[in-house]
């Protein structure tokens, strides 16, 4: 070992560049991503409250996933782990269907505009439970269906668990298609929606009526604290955004957390899905909010797209915090980047800018 060894590391040491970053930087953000995560489970935890058909309490860890007793036109189930994607795309109802334990039939002839709100999954890697719940043209929440794989459903009652974790049972529609055997709150639909959407599903092969279904995806990324999107401003981005690449459209709620990502130089990370297990069981079903959390770790916009969007909100004069707006964002090469300003009522029309991959200048 050399005599000076200890001297020129610590001349190399003292070389390294460190970034300029204040304790106030660190604690916003961390404070950002506290009230970010809890507000997260919140929402979450109010749209798996939609999809029971009469979850179990009691403290008894009887199955993993999903259990559904379903007898008598009547189905109760057990929630112990699950996992959910919520603006779902294109590619995760794919992944989700040719993962399955059973031809997926998806619900097609609903009315025109309904769009998928969310889906919920189990297990997840490969479901044997599915269930998908819509939304109305105008944004409201509207009824959902299991898919089901037919093993999985159990008629035998005797099963049920007693006392404490039993789980009430709630009327339903059901009939089976093929592989696949559908579950559907009594009331969710009227009857003649769910006489016609029943048709339609039997008229086609289970491939069909996952294209089908493809019109009720979201062909954009959408990322929102609040869990539903504007439906103007939405609305606007679909239709401006480019065929290629991946676009992404963030609301005012993540924007807010934009700063804190820039200054400790970390992506955003896709926060539509989750996978939530060892959920505790209460005397008023599964608790959501005490279930283990493991958020999706897919990038949707890395540090230098984020960049690029800070430049065309200072550009403006404005922040990310300030900016009533929501933000759709491209890359269609390494030489640019494209970000587009929506007014978050999505009456008015957006602004297109180009930022410059290297200079970070903005050209409107």
């Amino acid at each position: 070992m050399p005599y000076d060894f200890s001297a020129t590391g610590k001349v190399a040491r003292d070389r390294i560049p460190v970034p300029d970053l204040s304790m106030d930087v660190i604690r916003n953000a961390s404070r950002a991503a506290a009230r970010r995560s809890r507000s997260q489970r919140l929402v979450l935890c109010g749209a798996l409250a939609l999809v029971s058909i009469g979850a179990a309490a009691g403290a008894a860890r009887i199955y993993d996933g999903v259990h559904i007793w379903l007898s008598g036109g009547k189905a109760g189930a057990t929630v112990r782990s699950l996992a959910l994607v919520r603006n779902p795309m294109t590619s995760d109802l794919r992944t989700i269907a040719a993962n399955a334990t059973f031809p997926v039939v998806m619900p097609i002839g609903l009315p025109a505009g309904t769009r998928v709100r969310q889906i919920m999954y189990s297990p997840a890697a490969h479901p044997n439970t599915i269930f998908v719940q819509y939304r109305s043209e105008k944004g409201n929440s509207i009824g959902g269906f299991f898919l089901l794989d037919p093993s999985s459903v159990d008629p035998d009652k005797t099963t049920v668990p007693m006392g404490p974790a039993q789980p009430s049972f709630s009327a339903v529609d059901q009939w089976k298609i093929g592989g696949e055997t559908v579950v559907v709150r009594k009331g969710a639909f009227s009857a003649d929606a769910t006489r016609r959407i029943k048709s339609r599903m039997a008229a086609v092969s289970p491939a069909q009526t996952v294209v089908a279904s493809e019109s009720m995806l979201w062909r954009i990324m959408v990322l929102g604290v609040l869990g539903e999107p504007t439906s103007g401003a939405t609305n606007q981005a679909e239709r401006i955004a480019p065929r290629s690449g991946r676009s992404v459209l963030l609301d005012r709620g993540r924007l807010q957390s934009l700063a804190g990502l820039i200054a400790r130089r970390k992506p955003m990370l896709d926060s539509r899905g989750v996978f939530l297990s060892d959920i505790p069981q209460t005397s008023n079903g599964p608790d959501y909010m005490k279930a283990t959390y493991h958020w999706w770790r897919t990038i949707a916009i890395e540090p230098q797209g984020l960049r690029a969007i800070d430049a065309v909100l200072r550009s403006r004069g404005t922040s990310p915090t300030d900016c009533k707006c929501e933000i759709l964002y491209n890359r269609p090469s390494d030489k640019a980047y494209w970000v587009w300003i929506i007014p978050q009522s999505g009456s008015s029309a957006p602004t297109k800018f180009t930022v410059d991959a290297v200079t970070f200048s903005v050209t409107r």
